[in-house]
């Protein structure tokens, strides 16, 4: 019985032609470390549905293999960060989870290996830069893991291993960085460490700017320090600014806990 569904069977059964697809993906393989028994798979894993629409012809798309693979990812991941947070509650481990698997750092990890450059687009949405869009590449990068891992699995392999593996090259050095911390904004870091450090909270001093010579009136900017009272004085911990007192607040924050990270 066939480890894929009958719905990817299809796309796989008769792939549409596609010269020089091999060659193409090549150097891809090599960046993640495994090379495919079915390539087409890692063919749909790089389709995005903007070139299937344009070429109507049955040449799929990864919707379905993002789905697959964002399961995959967090399973793996899931269990990798309880092995090295074994001490952590559910609530701080799905935070670190986020932390390595959410938009922004997927999208990084498939920068670095210039997945961009290997998708297939539609003519639109490469004109409007799409190869370097963090959701289209964060998608993409959960579809080529969910690709490697149906691929090992139809071959005979351990699908979750070898899935880790890729996983492990691709986005070790983010997986290795993570710390209990991540995740966590800013202002609530700063507040376990002045805690710690002073036994008291630190203070924010927010204040609107005036608009420059020429700025819209519509466009509130504010300042905001933060502070800690230490035997009676007054310390400056850091500066930050921001269109709202939150997002100012956040910004003193970053900042003081860089300077306190040295």
């Amino acid at each position: 019985m066939s480890t894929l569904p009958q719905s990817l069977l299809k796309l796989l059964k008769e792939p549409p032609a596609c010269e020089g697809m091999s060659e193409r993906l090549a150097p891809l393989e090599a960046r993640l470390g495994y090379a495919f028994d079915r390539p087409e798979l890692l063919r749909v894993a790089l389709t995005h549905r903007t070139y299937t629409h344009e070429r109507r012809d049955g040449w799929g798309s990864y919707g379905v293999l993002e789905f697959v693979g964002d399961a995959v990812l967090d399973l793996l991941i899931a269990q990798r960060l309880w092995l090295d947070f074994p001490d952590a509650d559910e609530g701080v481990l799905t935070r670190l989870r986020t932390a390595v698997v959410s938009e922004a750092p997927l999208a990084r990890c498939a920068a670095e290996i210039d997945l961009g450059d290997f998708l297939y687009l539609g003519r639109g949405a490469e004109l409007q830069g799409m190869r370097a869009h963090p959701s289209v590449l964060s998608d993409a990068l959960e579809a080529v893991i969910a690709a490697v891992f149906l691929d090992a699995q139809h071959a005979g392999r351990d699908g979750y291993k070898t899935a880790w593996e890729v996983v492990a090259r691709v986005m070790g050095a983010q997986i290795d960085a993570v710390g209990i911390d991540d995740g966590v904004d800013a202002k609530s870091q700063l507040q376990w460490r002045v805690q710690e450090a002073h036994k008291c909270s630190p203070r924010y001093e927010v204040t609107p700017v005036a608009p420059g010579s020429g700025a819209p009136a519509a466009a509130p900017r504010f300042e905001a320090v933060a502070w800690v009272e230490i035997d009676g004085a007054r310390a400056e911990l850091g500066r930050g600014d921001g269109d709202s007192r939150q997002k100012a607040e956040t910004a003193a924050a970053a900042d003081a806990l860089r300077e306190l990270r040295g």
